[in-house]
């Protein structure tokens, strides 16, 4: 009894620690495996943008014929 609250607080920093660390899936992810990309949406324009990776740089989202993804 003496330890349920002990218990109960690092079950409670393991779910959050969780939730932080498993991003949803988005549309760069392909089935099961992720892309390692980060899809970023400009609010403003409805641009779209790629950042790979923690320290990465942003670079825009394009078809195939070279336009931008999303822009108004």
């Amino acid at each position: 009894m003496k330890y349920v609250s002990e218990v109960i607080i690092i079950i409670a920093i393991v779910f959050v620690i969780y939730k932080i660390t498993t991003l949803p899936y988005d549309d760069t992810d392909f089935g099961d495996e992720r892309s390692g990309l980060s899809l970023f949406t400009d609010n403003l324009t409805g641009c779209q943008y790629l950042k790979a990776g923690l320290f990465g740089g942003i670079t825009p989202r394009l078809y195939s014929d070279g336009s931008q993804v999303g822009c108004r």
